[in-house]
């Protein structure tokens, strides 16, 4: 017997002699959770992200580009549905220094992904979201974590303009943990950013 508990205290088992089973579907980005029984009636228990049902996310470019050693880098961008090619768009950039958002294919959330910075809201509302490669060896950080970072983010923005997907007159900031921290030490070290936010960062040292 395999037993489970649904959305609203409902418990439900699936076993031989009751022939119940919980039924997990997708419709667009949300879940709907239903019960069928061995007559092929079926009861919906539960709708998960119905607010996310009419949404439409983002979709992601891959943009490649030279690092401010004259490295190879690989960074992306997420473009708001509806994009015109050659049209710059307001955009915010997602730091995060590591290798969490470099890589030769898009492997990040989808729209109805649980995390605490869902970019696709942001391309569903016209925003594109830039994601730079910032590579950072762990093992080897310097004494100082910010060493080198202004210029290694500005390479991937400065190569996103070139390409045409930015307007360098609209630009924010956002970051979470390490993200939050470079959040907050970028907005004191550049005036490029019109807005930023810092989320769950270590800002007074």
């Amino acid at each position: 017997t395999v037993a489970a508990s649904l959305p609203g205290g409902e418990f439900v088992a699936a076993s031989p002699a009751g022939l119940r089973a919980a039924l997990s579907e997708r419709d667009r980005n949300m879940t709907l959770l239903s019960v069928v029984g061995a007559d092929g009636s079926r009861r919906e228990v539960a709708r998960l992200n119905e607010h996310l049902r009419h949404v439409v996310g983002g979709t992601p470019v891959r943009i490649d580009h030279k690092g401010p050693n004259g490295d190879a880098r690989t960074s992306w961008i997420l473009l708001p549905p509806g994009y015109r090619p050659g049209t710059p768009v307001a955009t915010i950039v997602n730091v995060y220094p590591g290798s969490f958002f470099s890589g030769e294919t898009w492997s990040k959330w989808s729209l109805d992904d649980v995390h605490a910075l869902n970019d696709h809201i942001l391309a569903a509302h016209g925003y594109a979201v830039l994601y730079p490669a910032i590579p950072v060896d762990y093992d080897q950080l310097p004494r100082d974590p910010l060493k080198g970072l202004p210029e290694q983010i500005f390479a991937a923005v400065d190569a996103a303009v070139a390409q045409g997907y930015v307007d360098p007159d609209r630009l924010g900031l956002q970051g979470q943990s390490y993200g939050g921290y470079t959040t907050g030490a970028l907005v004191g070290l550049t005036d490029r950013f019109k807005t930023a936010v810092a989320q769950a960062g270590i800002y007074d040292l």
